[in-house]
């Protein structure tokens, strides 16, 4: 565990995170995130060994964190309007905390990243369009 109640892989996540959402993926590097971490970097390849593999975790946690703000968006009662709103609300959040969405950082890099972690970029934003086309159909249907 960290200083920060946190286990070391939680908080490198988290960490390189914010750092892909403020630079990009490709302007920090597992230096910069030791740093800020305060850890060496062979700490880090313990936990992902390479920058693919750290990108591949940060990207299966935020889409497992967008399929549940999905489920629980949909579990709400409400129109499909406030469902949409509460999607927007998901960005709007981001946006406030002064960053930007996780796959808009790594989409500009996109030519750059592994082919696994483009296919994971891709499905994640496939996904949020599915949903999107299903509330708006749901919401045509209910007038």
């Amino acid at each position: 565990m960290t200083m920060k109640g946190k286990d070391t892989a939680t908080e490198l996540l988290d960490t390189a995170q914010r750092l892909v959402q403020d630079r990009g993926f490709n302007a920090f590097s597992y230096k910069d995130l030791a740093e800020a971490v305060g850890i060496r970097t062979a700490s880090i390849h313990y936990h992902f060994p390479s920058k693919a593999d750290l990108g591949m975790a940060m990207m299966d946690r935020y889409t497992g964190e967008l399929q549940q703000a999905l489920v629980a968006i949909d579990e709400g009662s409400g129109t499909s309007k406030s469902k949409l709103q509460a999607f927007i609300a998901l960005y709007s959040n981001t946006e406030a905390c002064g960053a930007i969405c996780l796959c808009g950082s790594l989409a500009s890099d996109r030519e750059t990243l592994s082919p696994e972690l483009q296919g994971a970029v891709t499905s994640y934003l496939e996904q949020s369009e599915a949903w999107i086309a299903g509330a708006l159909s749901a919401g045509a249907e209910a007038g």
